[in-house]
């Protein structure tokens, strides 16, 4: 099989998996980051506790959503906007999709922090709405994420530690300076 710009998938290369695949595309480029499936638009099929059914094209994707985003969607037969994260695994493949990029962007920093994973990550966001759950960070307020479905006491420090400084920005965006957390 030859690495060059013609890349024919079905022929078996040396890439144990997509990880592996995506460091060798990325070969000598630093801080270079592959997203797939970023966005979806497509007809609303089915709507689920936590999971939506979104025809595009006739593909049928299924998609995991926090609650926040199943609220905010039409009822079935209705066009869809969702922006998504693509996990690649071994043996799965998963679709997250949320209805604002802020909160996708903030999936994406919870999944970043060791001992929390999609699943975990897609729990927190569907207890808390984001505004409140990055006043918690922010703010240290451990009681308060102890509280959220698959965190512990050292997994909430471990994210008060780690995403505090990466949260600076989000601060202005939600007012956090004048509006007290109730």
């Amino acid at each position: 099989c030859s690495y060059t710009a013609h890349f024919d998938t079905s022929c078996r290369c040396a890439f144990q998996s997509a990880r592996a695949f995506a460091r060798f595309l990325t070969a000598g480029i630093t801080g270079v980051t592959i997203h797939m499936i970023g966005r979806l638009q497509g007809t609303l099929l089915i709507k689920g506790d936590n999971e939506i059914l979104l025809d595009i094209n006739g593909v049928g994707y299924e998609v995991e959503v926090p609650a926040s985003t199943l609220l905010q969607l039409p009822e079935a037969g209705k066009t869809v906007v969702l922006y998504t994260h693509f996990v690649v695994r071994e043996d799965a493949q998963h679709l997250y999709g949320f209805f604002e990029v802020q909160e996708r962007s903030l999936f994406r920093l919870l999944i970043k922090v060791n001992g929390i994973g999609p699943r975990i990550a897609l729990g927190v966001l569907s207890a808390m709405d984001s505004k409140r759950l990055v006043a918690c960070i922010v703010k240290d307020e451990v009681s308060a994420l102890v509280k959220l479905p698959g965190i512990g006491r050292k997994t909430a420090e471990r994210l008060v530690i780690e995403m505090r400084d990466k949260l600076n920005g989000w601060q202005l965006q939600y007012g956090l300076d004048q509006d007290p957390v109730t």
